[in-house]
């Protein structure tokens, strides 16, 4: 364990110690020494906190400054993307027109949003950023505007390119089509070098060459120049053009080949196979045959073309047909009109220019039966009425109208009087003007198909046909005779009661006429709208009847005008007029 050393004997001796300057320790306390630190310390306190107020408030300031410019700038953001978005709708030369009055926008609209800011540095901090945005927006805008006039024109020149080559094929002159081809090309080239691309081999004028080419010989095509237009498309060469353009054409030379060129081969053909009085000197097959042949030989690589020309040459004929046909009927009738004025010879027939004109426009052949007719009426003018005949024709008119209006009372073959010839002429012109058959035939042969089907039949009288034709057309001019004396009579038409229980029954009433050596064996059965000549009463009144038409005629009547006559006294017995004959 260690030891401290002990010495008993000091080692020290007495130091010279100087007497100290007497100092008494006086607190700084009592003299208000804390309360001067104090108040020095509090006045340092207050300057500090009134700096950090100064500095909170400007900083403050700051804060509401920039979000008041903020607003503001957002604001004029807002804005300059509306004007710049409808600025940037502009297009073309519009574009630049806008452009004085965009940029002038802009500013107001920067400028009336500053009026807003209530501080001078708002004010400029609002500047400071909105100058670079307004800078930027102008320049876009003027760059747009610059972009749209240079689009502008390349526009405007396309479009007289388009329109150059469009309407610079419409000529049948080739120095027009050539001057609009070199046109169109300097205009290409002329838009090349504003692209930037001078002397570049631009497709555009293959393009142009093409549809020049094709415009051209669809323009001949269509307005007469058919054969032209063939050779000039055969003559193309067809690998400096468009597929669309040598479609285009190919569609237009049929088009107007099938047209044009249908129409001509049949003009040719008719006018080559038609005799003076407008009909064919060679069958219609022969024609088909004719006509396929030189469509196959005028385009052989069009398989449809011989069919397409047939179809022409039928609808041709018909429409030739027909209008002859109407040009003739009409003729007749201007004819037939001057003919009841009485005239005596052609002299006086052709002395009415209307009358010539209608004769000239006959056919030859009727031409040379003119005078015949002449003739034919004049002796008609004196000859009593063919009632058979004119009761026959009443039925025909409503039957057969065609062949009715066919019909030449003048014909002296019908033997017609001069009074029949114009009620004949009479009802074929009602019959031109109004389509329809007479109501009242047609209602009343519908109720007797109902009521006497089975015995129409068996007569043979159910429908016209060539063969019952006679017979039919003299039950319907019964039919129409005796509903003409029942309205006369009764002073309105029959109802279907009245003709199926009154008028029907007289009509078909039966009766046997006489058969083997004077016996009504053996004999036929036949209706009552048939005249029973074997009855006294029909022989009694045939040899009265006949000596007194003999009389006034000079001529003997025949059978059927005899029938006529007996049959209508039948019907004024059982429906005699309100009036007395004369």
């Amino acid at each position: 364990m260690p030891q401290v050393p002990y010495n008993p004997v000091p080692s020290q001796t007495l130091q010279d110690i100087p007497t100290p300057e007497l100092r008494p320790s006086i607190p700084h306390a009592a003299f208000g020494g804390d309360v001067a630190a104090a108040t020095q310390g509090l006045g340092k306190a207050i300057a500090g906190v009134g700096d950090e107020v100064f500095a909170v408030a400007l900083k403050m300031q700051d804060t509401a400054n920039r979000a008041e410019v903020d607003k503001a700038d957002t604001e004029f953001m807002k804005a300059a993307g509306l004007l710049h978005a409808d600025f940037q709708s502009k297009k073309g030369l519009n574009a630049k027109d806008a452009l004085p009055q965009y940029q002038k926008d802009l500013e107001d609209a920067r400028e009336n949003i500053r009026k807003s800011i209530k501080s001078d540095a708002a004010k400029k901090m609002y500047d400071s950023g909105t100058l670079s945005t307004l800078g930027r927006t102008l320049f876009q805008g003027a760059g747009h505007a610059g972009n749209e006039v240079a689009t502008a024109r390349r526009a405007t020149v396309d479009e007289r390119i388009s329109t150059t080559v469009a309407t610079g094929g419409n000529s049948a002159d080739p120095r027009q089509v050539e001057a609009a081809r070199q046109k169109a090309i300097e205009l290409t080239r002329e838009r090349n070098r504003d692209l930037g691309r001078p002397g570049s081999d631009d497709p555009t004028e293959t393009i142009i060459n093409s549809s020049i080419n094709a415009n051209h010989i669809s323009f001949l095509a269509k307005n007469g120049n058919l054969e032209e237009a063939e050779k000039k498309f055969a003559a193309l060469d067809k690998d400096k053009m468009t597929k669309v353009d040598l479609d285009r054409v190919a569609q237009v030379l049929q088009t107007q080949r099938h047209s044009q060129g249908s129409a001509a081969i049949v003009d040719n053909l008719l006018k080559a196979h038609t005799d003076t009085d407008g009909n064919l000197n060679i069958s219609v097959a022969e024609l088909h045959k004719k006509a396929q042949d030189m469509a196959r030989k005028n385009a052989p690589n069009d398989e449809t073309y011989p069919t397409v020309v047939t179809r022409t040459l039928d609808g041709q004929l018909n429409q030739q047909r027909y209008a002859r046909k109407s040009e003739i009927q009409d003729s007749t009738q201007i004819i037939q009109q001057r003919l009841q004025s009485g005239v005596k010879n052609m002299d006086e027939l052709l002395a009415d220019p209307k009358v010539r004109a209608a004769y000239e426009k006959l056919p030859p052949s009727e031409q040379n039966k003119m005078p015949l007719r002449i003739h034919g009426y004049i002796i008609a003018r004196d000859r009593e009425n063919n009632e058979q005949m004119m009761t026959q024709l009443n039925g025909m008119k409503n039957n057969d109208v065609e062949n009715f209006l066919n019909f030449n009372p003048n014909d002296p073959e019908h033997k017609l009087s001069q009074a029949n010839i114009r009620q004949v002429q009479n009802w074929q012109e009602q019959r031109k003007k109004a389509t329809a058959q007479d109501p009242r035939v047609d209602r009343a042969m519908g109720w007797l198909r109902q009521s006497r089907g089975a015995q129409m039949e068996e007569l043979g009288v159910y429908r016209r046909t060539e063969r019952s034709k006679d017979d039919y057309d003299l039950l319907t001019g019964q039919v129409q005779n005796a509903y003409d004396l029942w309205i006369e009579n009764k002073g309105k038409p029959p109802t279907q009661k009245e003709f199926n229980e009154q008028i029907a029954p007289e009509l078909f009433k039966g009766r046997i006429e006489p058969g083997f050596f004077g016996m009504t064996f053996g004999g036929n059965k036949m209706p009552a709208f048939k005249p029973n000549t074997s009855s006294k009463e029909y022989k009694s009144f045939s040899e009265t009847w006949k000596a007194d038409y003999e009389t006034k005629m000079g001529v003997e009547p025949s059978d059927a005008e005899i029938n006529k006559a007996f049959n209508k006294t039948q019907l004024l017995k059982l429906y005699p007029p309100k009036k007395s004959t004369p």
